[in-house]
C-alpha cells in the first residue's frame, strides 16, 4: 500500500474539483455549501460526489 489515508483525502479533496466541474450541471453549484460551513459540509460532499 502506498501513501496514507490523509494522502488519500487529500487527494480526493484536490480532485473534486475537477469532478464536479467536468460532470455537474450548472444548476449544481446552489448544492456546494458555502466557505465556512459547519461540518456538515464532509457528509454533503461524500454524498456530491456519489
Amino acid at each position: 500500500m502506498v501513501g496514507s489515508a490523509d494522502v488519500s483525502q487529500e487527494i480526493s479533496v484536490i480532485q473534486s474539483y475537477f469532478f464536479f466541474w467536468q460532470y455537474k450541471e450548472q444548476a449544481d453549484c446552489a448544492t456546494v455549501p458555502k466557505a465556512g460551513a459547519p461540518e456538515a459540509y464532509e457528509s454533503h460532499l461524500s454524498d456530491l460526489l456519489r
